[in-house]
This record gives structure tokens, sequence and C-alpha cells, in this order.
């Protein structure tokens, strides 16, 4: 009995180290890698509105250094810290980013392993330390109104052999190992303040609005001199004017300014053309970055009409500006003014050369800029009166619904001055010379 159980209990276990040892030398199939977030959204949801704060980070080509961009939300508006608090005005990208981490479901994970961030271009970029620029991603920041994050996330590189459609990027959260394939539309991620803004600076309707259109373009070409513009004498070298009626455009009249008088230059097709590219530049006006003007000339520029306090107006002389002996803001390299159908005459006027930043590569010209809006009075034409009739006459009657639509029209004209004096009053705005360049052709005789 005894021997029958030892060797019952000596096969049991010579089949137990059998089974460990084909176990411990069998061949293993490769390693799957396998995450509790794939097939799953990478964050949680959110709502759109409680984001408050924008952040995007990334390394410049252009400026070889890191660059942060944010945006915040104060009160009804987007704004740029930056730059003063200047309005972002790009709303429908705004909402596009804000929305952009929602329901961003998790294709695959890459690795988990540290020493792959620098392989797919997920090295956190404001923990850049001394790696190469290709390792660097894009880190994306959405922030609550108690500036606690919302969502987060590092864009690497694109996804060899992707599919067409939204692009896929390997992806990771800040202070996670794990790197994710994720669909995301890179793209719409930006640093720079121009892709923020409407480029419609002069705020012009559009060419299919049937209520307000443009009715004149006037370029003015002058000079004052910049070491001297207190007290220097205006240099003028030439105007050209457009006259649109109901959308057609009449021949430009070209003036120079010779022998000490403007006289009328027939223009050759080429200089027609060329002048005519105002007409085309005019709403889409490229601005880099702002200058806020000093509070005392903010505040006098509100109704810019007719200055006397030239003492608030004097710190603008550094940027190209001034104030004649007449009242009237001149500028030290000319302008370019549009009138529209409601009586609003807008002037953007140029002044002197903007200082390059110290670290940009960029050796492009950029002028310094302002833009002020006043009422066109030749747009106000008063009825005339009738002579001798009843006050009850039907002529009488007609006149007075005239008087009544004009008053009705200059008002609303006055109102739309206001409110973009308001907005223009305190920013000086840096525009490059080929911006400056297409709206102020330079003809040459």
């Amino acid at each position: 009995m005894n021997g029958a159980f030892r060797t019952t209990a000596f096969m049991g276990l010579l089949a137990a180290a059998m089974v460990f040892g084909a176990i411990y030398y069998y061949p293993k199939a490769a390693e799957i890698i396998v995450d509790a977030k794939v097939n799953q959204n990478l964050f949680e949801t959110y709502e759109t509105n409680d984001v408050r704060t924008i952040s995007i980070m990334q390394y410049s080509d252009e400026s070889n250094r890191i660059e942060q961009f944010r945006l915040r939300r104060k009160g009804e508006r987007w704004v740029i810290p930056n730059a003063g608090d200047f309005p972002a005005t790009r709303i429908a990208r705004i909402g596009e980013v804000a929305k952009s981490l929602l329901d961003r479901t998790v294709l695959s994970l890459a690795t988990e392993d540290e020493q792959g961030h620098v392989d797919y271009g997920v090295v956190d970029p404001s923990e850049s330390g001394n790696s190469s620029r290709s390792s660097l991603g894009m880190r994306v920041d959405l922030l609550d109104r108690n500036k606690g994050d919302i969502a987060n996330l590092i864009i690497g590189k694109p996804v060899p052999g992707a599919s067409d459609g939204v692009p896929r990027h390997y992806v990771r959260i800040p202070g996670q190992p794990a790197v994710y394939e994720l669909e995301i539309p890179k793209n719409i991620f930006k640093t720079r303040f121009e892709d923020w803004i409407d480029p419609n600076l002069m705020e012009l309707p559009p060419p299919t609005s049937t209520e307000v259109s443009i009715s004149q373009i006037n370029v003015d070409q002058y000079r004052l001199d910049p070491k001297n513009i207190a007290d220097c004498k205006q240099q003028p070298i030439s105007r050209t004017v457009f006259e649109i009626d109901k959308a057609n455009v009449k021949k430009p009249v070209f003036e120079a300014f010779l022998e000490g008088e403007f006289s009328e230059q027939k223009l050759s097709p080429a200089q027609e053309s060329e002048a005519a590219s105002t007409l085309r530049s005019l709403g889409n006006i490229r601005y880099i970055d702002v200058v806020g003007k000093p509070k005392a000339a903010a505040k006098i520029l509100r109704s810019p009409s007719g200055i006397s306090d030239a003492a608030s107006f004097k710190p603008l002389e550094q940027f190209g500006f001034r104030i004649s002996n007449e009242g009237a803001i001149e500028a030290s390299n000319g302008e370019v003014s549009v009138t529209t159908t409601d009586g609003v005459r807008v002037r953007m006027l140029i002044g002197s050369l903007a200082q390059r930043a110290a670290d940009s590569e960029n050796l492009d010209l950029h002028f310094h800029a302002m833009l002020v809006a006043s009422l066109e009075d030749s747009s106000f034409e008063t009825p005339t009166k009738p002579k001798d009739v009843a006050k009850d006459s039907a002529e009488n009657k007609a006149y007075l619904r005239a008087m009544e639509e004009l008053n009705r029209k200059r008002k609303s004209a006055e109102l739309r001055i206001d409110g973009l004096n308001r907005n223009w009053s305190k920013w000086i705005y840096v525009v490059p010379e080929t911006t400056v360049n297409a709206i102020r052709p330079d003809i040459t005789l």
C-alpha cells in the first residue's frame, strides 16, 4: 500500500515538473501592448463654455525658439493677454480649438516607454532642456476659470501611412509616459498673433452687401521728416481717387505733385492695374502685432475730429503721427481712406518704421499704422425746402420726411463712427511693408 502511494506521488511530481519545464522552455508569443484607453475617449467630456484659457506652445523654425501663445476669455470676449488684451476676432477658430479635445478616441498604444518620446516627437516643449528640435511636440492646454486643467495634450509626429481624413498623430498626456495614436487636426493650433485676428481691419462691408458699399477710395502719398516730424512741412508726392458707383469702379484719377502743384497724369494700362491693386487689398490687411497707445492719446482719439489737445497727442510722434496746425492728424508715410455709402470715412494713416524684435530672424520691414473714422458730410445732401407752401401740403410733408430720413442716416453713421473710434483709439498696428505697398502702390511716372 505504501509502495503504491509512493509510486503515485512520484508520478504526480514528475508530471508537474514536466509541465513546468514545458511552460518555461516553450517559445513565448510576441508581447501585445494593450491599454485601457484604447478605443476609449482620451479625455472626459467637458463643456466648451468652461474653457476660459487656451495655451499653445511649440518650437518655431521662424524665430528659432519655443513660442507660447495664450488666449483668455474676458467676459463675452476672447483676448490676447500678451498683446495688452487685444481682442481675438477669429471666433470660429477659437470655438474649433475649444472643442478640439472632445470625443478623441484612442486608436492604439504606441509605447509606454519614456525613451520613445524622442522618436515619436512628443517631448514636452515646456521641459525641452537639450532635446533636439525634431523631438519637441506641440503642447495644448485648455484651462477653466480657476486655471485648472480641463484637458492637456502633447501632439507629436504624424503617423506614417495614415489613411485620408483627419490626420493621425502620436500624442501623449503631459506627465504620463504612454504614447497613443490619435486623430487630431493639428493645423488648427497656431502660435502667431495674426492667425487669431480678422484681417478686415478697416471693417469694410463685403462686396455682396446690398445695404452699405464703398463709394470712394483715396490714396494720399506724402512724407514727413522723421527727424523733425513736429515742425516739418508736409512733402506731397501724389494722390489717387477711385470713385465707385454700384460696384462699378471708374477710371482712377491720378495726380502727381510737380513743380509745386498737383497735376493730373494719364496712366498706362499697367499703371492703372497697379493702382487698382488697392481695391483688392483693403479688405485683407495683414498686421502682425499691436502697440497700446498712451491713455491720454487714446482718450482724445475716441473723438478725433478737430483735436485741440496737442500735448496728449505728442507721444504718438515717436510712431510717426502728428497734429497739423489745422488740427488734422497726419502720418509720416501718407494715408489711405475709404468712404462708404452710409457717410463714414475711414482713414488708415501710415506712420514710421517699426523696430524689429531683437531675437527675430525676419528681415522684413514693418510700419506703424493708425485708424480713425469721421463723418463724410458730402454723403448727406440736404433736401431743398419748398417755398410758399402750406405746412400741411404734400410738398412740405415730403420735405419733412426727407429731412427725417437724412437725420436718421446721419445719426446711424455717427453711432458707427463712435464704435469704430472706440475700438481703434487704443491701438497702433504693426503692418508689414508688403501690405503697405499693396494698399498704397507706388506709381512711377
